[in-house]
């Protein structure tokens, strides 16, 4: 970069040094090798100035605004590029600097007259602006001096920033922003990363409404400057799109081993909200900064319950739900209601729904599978028919492999007989009440035998309830008539009963204890013609 140049206005001496900062002795005009387009600022700072490039560097004059014992001003000129030279001139207060491009050729004579002792760079510079500016600029200087040139081919430079745009609003839709400011200025609207987005011009009403290349509809902060004619640009205002997007659906969920905690990801500093499947709010909590979160439950899930998850943002738009299951480790219960049916085949129940069932024998080997229906019953058939009273085992398996404890069952035993090996015994503890021997081959069943110990000869059951009194058979085939014992111990001949009350003529005296009541042997001369005794008493 080419060197600054100091020229004293007294002596019109010149002296050149480094760009960098600069203290003014006497008053002066100092010539900056920079553009005007290359300054970001111009301030007064006390009795210094201090011009600010677009670069980043700054040059200070020092003493810059001090005024000489004659009333002269110290004098600013910059050198553009091209070479041409612009005076600066400002006011008291200080505002601001205005610059005049030293323009035509005008009466260069009386400007080199005006400028003797000056620098040729000044003089020339000075002989553009004709004779009466050029007199006017190194007599009085730039101090209480208005703009640069009245006329003719003067220019105002303007290095005044206009004021930061106001009223700021962004459409519903995100595709406009709206705003005051600066008649004519332009409008420049950047999003967070400094990219221009829109851009547009403030009417002369000094309203302003830019199109957005794409809609700001998720609460965006938008950067918006204004830039005037010659080139300043407004300190920026901002602004913030309307939010009206819901934050994206939760991903990588997961469910903590214990069931207290279900951890994710997600939008940055939105609300996680955890509900179970009732709808019922189980969980809250909010996503990190980094996009991580890990929400504590109000108790514990480990029935493989499905939880929905959702992000909320700052404006109350909520994401879609992403579903997540708990692990499983609560067994479900034995099942109930066993019951194997008569034939042993299958065995019935019930049980948690959608749970597999097994069934096991007395050895715990498998011998029946099957599901449990959405109502909570199964039947389910076995391998091979369990008839003789086998204990089965009935346990329940759910999804997560979680094994319910076993429930038993009995089934039926068909191979058990009748106490009895023969037919079956008579109910009743007393003899037959019928006249007919047993249909049956075999003993009656109650427990009185009949009192006499020989065997009926005749082949009817005896019509009286009472045992016979002899100890003898009787030697008829009919049945006694009456109801007591022979008197006698000699079976009858007869059938009938002696008709009287003597005793018999034969040899054999009557077996009853009263004598004949005669004292004579019977009248016929013949005695009995049975040899037994007389059946009656």
């Amino acid at each position: 970069m080419k060197n600054i140049v100091i020229v004293d206005k007294s002596t019109g001496a010149a002296t050149e040094q480094t760009f960098g900062n600069i203290a003014l002795k006497e008053t002066s005009i100092v010539k900056l090798p920079i553009s005007q387009a290359s300054i970001q600022s111009m301030q007064q700072s006390g009795k210094n100035l201090v011009v600010t490039l677009k670069s980043g560097e700054t040059v200070t004059i020092q003493n810059f605004f001090v005024v000489g014992e004659d009333g002269a001003a110290n004098q600013l000129v910059l050198e553009n590029d091209d070479g041409t030279l612009l005076l600066g001139s400002y006011s008291t207060p200080y505002s601001g600097f205005t610059f005049s491009e030293l323009g035509s050729l005008e009466d260069l004579a009386l400007a080199a007259q005006a400028g003797a002792g000056v620098p040729d760079w000044l003089v020339w510079g000075l002989s553009l602006l004709g004779a009466g500016a050029a007199i006017a600029a190194l007599s009085h200087g730039g101090g209480g001096g208005g703009g640069g040139g009245d006329g003719g081919n003067g220019i105002t430079s303007d290095t005044t920033a206009p004021n930061a745009p106001t009223n700021l609003s962004v459409a519903a839709d995100g595709l406009t922003v709206f705003g005051k400011g600066e008649a004519n200025t332009t409008v420049t609207v950047k999003d967070a990363a400094g990219n221009t987005i829109g851009t547009g011009h403030v009417g002369a009403d000094g309203n302003f409404a830019v199109n957005l290349d794409h809609p700001q509809v998720n609460g965006e902060t938008l950067d918006v400057t204004l830039t005037d004619a010659a080139g300043n640009v407004s300190v920026p205002t901002q602004v913030d799109a309307g939010d009206t997007t819901a934050p994206d659906a939760p991903t990588e969920l997961a469910v903590s081993a214990d069931g207290t905690t279900v951890s994710g990801k997600g939008e940055p500093n939105t609300t996680v909200t955890i509900k179970d499947a009732n709808g019922n709010t189980i969980g809250t909590g909010q996503v990190g900064a980094d996009g991580n979160f890990a929400i504590q439950l109000d108790h514990p899930r480990e029935n493989g319950e499905t939880l929905g998850v959702t992000l909320t943002d700052a404006a109350g738009n909520v994401s879609s739900p992403s579903q997540v299951i708990a692990g499983d480790t609560t067994a479900p219960d034995a099942p109930t209601n066993l019951a194997v049916s008569h034939d042993g085949i299958t065995v019935s129940g019930k049980g948690e729904a959608n749970t597999d069932v097994t069934i096991r024998d007395a050895d715990g080997n498998s011998i029946g599978t099957g599901h449990v229906d959405n109502f909570g019953n199964f039947s389910i058939e076995l391998a091979t028919p369990r008839v003789n009273g086998e204990t089965l085992g009935v346990t329940l398996t759910d999804a997560a492999g979680n094994i319910s404890n076993p429930t038993q069952v009995v089934s039926s035993d068909l191979n058990e007989t009748d106490a009895d090996a023969d037919a079956d015994a008579d109910a009743d503890a007393d003899a037959d009440a019928d006249a007919d021997a047993d249909a049956d081959a075999d003993a009656d069943a109650d427990a009185d035998a009949d009192a006499d110990a020989d065997a009926d000869a005749d082949a009817d059951a005896d019509a009286d309830a009472d045992a016979d009194a002899d100890a003898d058979a009787d030697a008829d085939a009919d049945a006694d008539a009456d109801a007591d014992a022979d008197a006698d111990a000699d079976a009858d001949a007869d059938a009938d009963a002696d008709a009287d009350a003597d005793a018999d003529a034969d040899a054999d005296a009557d077996a009853d204890a009263d004598a004949d009541a005669d004292a004579d042997a019977d009248a016929d001369a013949d005695a009995d013609a049975d040899a037994d005794a007389d059946a009656d008493a």
